[in-house]
């Protein structure tokens, strides 16, 4: 999400400001909203946002609580506009190997896990959120801060995707390459329904 000194009730108010990133692809996000990119180290961004150095920063909320960003925020957006990525991975031969019963128990153990997992992803994106902005009954992660909430309309989601497609994916193809590209969309960009563009295009 984003979390900034001035305040943000949408994405086009990222225009112009410097928005602390941590990976290219949030840096083209950012540019696509019309922010300059400041590639900061996670330690490094309370100072950055204290002096000036950095207007805005984006991260997960549990993380910005951690870190102490309700110290020198005065405004969250509660717009998520990434996530990092979890997986179990099982080498194919092994996998094959395994008698039928033995798969489907193990299937059913990282079904349940996954189903798990994102409920608990929910249940602290929203407890930190509330631990931020002091908007929550009882923070669980220590004292409460007082930022303001701002919720994401619908023009901030039909936006956010506008950035996706114009910016976001044609830059990270150009990046990756056309045999990268033809991957992606046949995979993960089909689990996710989005295509990236070719890089010639």
């Amino acid at each position: 999400m984003i979390y900034c000194r001035d305040k943000i009730e949408s994405i086009s108010d990222l225009d112009g400001r410097k928005v602390r990133v941590h990976s290219a692809t949030l840096g083209d996000f950012v540019e696509g909203a019309g922010g300059v990119t400041v590639t900061l180290p996670f330690a490094e961004v309370v100072p950055a946002l204290e002096k000036g150095v950095a207007d805005c920063a984006i991260t997960d909320p549990v993380s910005a609580f951690k870190a102490s960003w309700h110290e020198v925020i005065n405004h969250v957006f509660a717009l998520p506009v990434g996530y990092s990525i979890t997986f179990t991975a099982v080498n194919a031969k092994l996998w094959d190997g395994l008698d039928e019963a033995t798969r489907n128990a193990m299937q059913t153990a990282f079904d349940e896990m996954e189903a798990s997992g994102w409920k608990i992803a929910e249940s602290e994106q929203a407890m930190g959120v509330g631990c931020l902005t002091g908007t929550v009954d009882e923070c669980t992660m220590g004292t409460v801060g007082d930022a303001e909430l701002h919720q994401p309309r619908e023009s901030d989601t039909a936006a956010r995707q506008a950035i996706l497609d114009n910016f976001v994916l044609k830059r990270w193809a150009a990046r990756c390459g056309a045999d990268c590209v033809e991957t992606w969309n046949a995979s993960a960009g089909d689990a996710a329904g989005f295509t990236a563009p070719s890089p010639e295009s």
